[in-house]
């Protein structure tokens, strides 16, 4: 199947690479390949490319696309210090003594400094294409990445959201070691994001008067998620990580989206 596609980029590409001196990261989300470029030695995020599919429902109907995509894009080239992969998909939290999955069927990692493994359904299609492409690729979970970033910044009066696509992660915690609540949902309209935003906070007893939504992902200020999530709560903020640094072609840049992808 071959879809039509559009191209958005920030910052600057610099095409003619010293072997070692970039780092290259990727990932599938909904309908769009997005792949960011790092300096190795600064970790400063240079480069962003989103390759936005239309009329596509997933990756197994883009990969005739990417394959011409990787193969001919001197983006794609073999210079880099690291390839990190980042995976997608409905996540699940369970405790590491009790974790017996089977790793044909799903993909799991363990959130740093706890006894937990995220885990998702086994992305076939991707990881064959990435192993065939990038064989020296360090694969990681985005909404593992996702959780360890928020963690430092949990207390009792945020509830956390990250948007995807079509998929929304939520997440409360008290502290740093004390997860509450995680779990993934797929919406469609602010409606749906509306209902189980609050679903959640009824179901955990937060006081939407007291509790701050903290966003990132897939939303922007002027989006009717953003102004929905304002109707149910006091107060909506975006979520931004402080280490990653940015080149300053990124100053206009929305630093809320992208977050777990920019931070592998």
């Amino acid at each position: 199947m071959k879809s039509n596609y559009s191209i958005e980029e920030t910052g600057i590409m610099l095409y003619s690479m010293p072997n070692g001196s970039f780092d290259l990261s990727m990932a599938w989300v909904g309908n769009s390949f997005r792949v960011v470029v790092k300096n190795a030695s600064s970790n400063e995020i240079i480069f962003l490319k989103v390759f936005h599919f239309q009329n596509a429902n997933s990756f197994k109907d883009v990969v005739h696309d990417l394959k011409a995509i990787v193969a001919t894009d001197l983006l794609f080239s073999d210079t880099y210090r690291k390839v990190t992969v980042g995976s997608l998909g409905r996540a699940e939290l369970y405790p590491t003594v009790h974790y017996n999955k089977d790793s044909t069927a799903f993909f799991s990692q363990q959130l740093s400094g706890s006894e937990i493994m995220v885990a998702i359904p086994y992305p076939n299609h991707e990881m064959e294409f990435y192993t065939a492409f990038f064989p020296k690729a360090v694969f990681s979970l985005l909404p593992c990445n996702w959780i360890q970033l928020i963690l430092p910044d949990a207390n009792e009066s945020k509830l956390f959201v990250h948007i995807s696509n079509g998929l929304m992660q939520v997440a409360y915690a008290r502290s740093l070691n004390a997860i509450r609540f995680f779990s993934t949902f797929e919406f469609k309209t602010a409606e749906d994001f509306a209902y189980y935003t609050n679903l959640v906070a009824v179901e955990l007893g937060l006081d939407r008067n007291k509790t701050c939504l903290v966003m990132s992902g897939d939303v922007v200020k002027d989006s009717a998620l953003f102004k929905m999530a304002y109707t149910y709560f006091q107060e909506v903020k975006f979520f931004e990580v402080e280490g990653n640094a940015f080149s300053r072609l990124f100053d206009a840049y929305p630093r809320h989206q992208n977050i777990d992808l920019f931070s592998l």
